[in-house]
């Protein structure tokens, strides 16, 4: 029962979310994605989107963090759950009356050596998109 009543009293620790993740938000009916790099210290959150800051928390498998540009101005809010390596959540842009669903997944370690790929393209588009597959 003392054994019962100790580990109801200890605090979820907080996910490990420490590392390099692809993050993948869809706005409307836009995909963009991005590297996004995070550092988890006890249940503080801080992290990097390319030039936007990172700063929040994690609180078991809940995270939560607020993006801020380089001049200060806050770019968004995201909330949302970690499964091991993956986590999805919504995120609060400025100007947009709805919230944008996002995801993210650890990205893959980079090979030990490097690799040559062979591609030949069977599609052409007169302009470049991340919206295109």
């Amino acid at each position: 029962m003392l054994v019962v009543l100790l580990l109801a009293d200890t605090p979820a620790s907080a996910a490990d979310v420490s590392g390099d993740w692809e993050l993948t938000v869809r706005v409307l009916d836009d995909v963009n994605y991005a590297r996004v790099t995070l550092k988890v210290e006890k249940d503080a959150l801080t992290g990097t989107l390319n030039e936007v800051m990172l700063a929040g928390t994690v609180k078991g498998d809940d995270v939560s963090f607020i993006a801020t540009r380089p001049n200060g101005q806050r770019f968004g809010a995201f909330k949302g759950r970690s499964n091991g390596d993956e986590m999805k959540g919504t995120a609060s842009w400025p100007g947009m009356t709805t919230d944008v669903n996002w995801s993210a997944r650890r990205a893959k370690a980079r090979p030990a050596k490097p690799q040559t790929h062979q591609f030949e393209p069977t599609e052409f588009h007169r302009v470049f998109s991340d919206a295109i597959a």
